[in-house]
């Protein structure tokens, strides 16, 4: 960008820079199922990808915020469908990646944003806090990616992005399962994106820092 030019000549260069981002990242034709997606983070990350041209399929547990992104993502042009579902229960993810099959047609993208947190000093925890957290942070991310890797090795594509936390690499005062959890999740990223590389299958992770949500 030249130092002289004008306001309206940086405008354009801008707005050209931004085609160009999402002509590089376009999801046109692309159907994404995230975890979560109704609410935080999980709503950001929907909205955005609808924006770069996915449908989106959202389950959740719950219907909070169902209304509010269903008008974020179809003012988008995109089309979104939810399921009330709890992703601990004992084989449901298989049922979710196939109702998510049969609305949207496929599926190309997994994101497991779905999560939760339970704040008590060390010596005060409790084990059913503990157990709620594994549950939802990383044995459903587990079975989550394993329902989604069963459908993109049959395709011979997919993405599978999971939501750490820079809990993945440090330790973090007054919640132990949340740190266990986000830790797990950084090695199940590495362990999948091992295997399913062999089926043209990409897996990753990003950490977010600290962001104002619910949680």
């Amino acid at each position: 960008m030249a130092l002289d030019q004008s306001p309206e000549e940086i405008a354009q260069h801008e707005k050209e820079l931004d085609q160009f981002k999402m002509a590089q990242y376009s999801l046109t034709g692309k159907v994404a199922v995230i975890t979560g997606g109704n609410t935080g983070l999980g709503q950001g990350y929907a909205v955005a990808m609808a924006e770069a041209g996915a449908d989106i399929f959202i389950p959740t547990y719950g219907k909070d915020e169902w209304d509010n992104t269903r008008r974020l993502i179809e003012k988008r042009g995109r089309k979104v469908e939810f399921m009330d579902v709890n992703l601990t229960e004992p084989g449901i993810t298989d049922k979710v990646v196939a109702e998510a099959i049969e609305k949207m047609g496929h599926i190309d993208i997994l994101v497991n944003n779905a999560g939760m947190i339970r704040r008590n000093p060390l010596l005060e925890s409790k084990d059913k806090d503990w157990d709620q957290v594994i549950a939802i942070n990383l044995t459903a991310v587990y079975h989550m990616s394993l329902s989604a890797s069963k459908a993109f090795a049959k395709q011979k594509h997919g993405k599978i992005i999971n939501i750490g936390s820079m809990l993945s690499f440090q330790g973090g005062k007054f919640i132990p399962s949340y740190t266990a959890s986000k830790h797990g999740v950084a090695g199940l990223t590495k362990a999948f994106a091992s295997e399913m590389g062999a089926y043209n299958v990409q897996v990753n992770a990003i950490a977010p820092g600290y962001i104002k949500t619910a949680n």
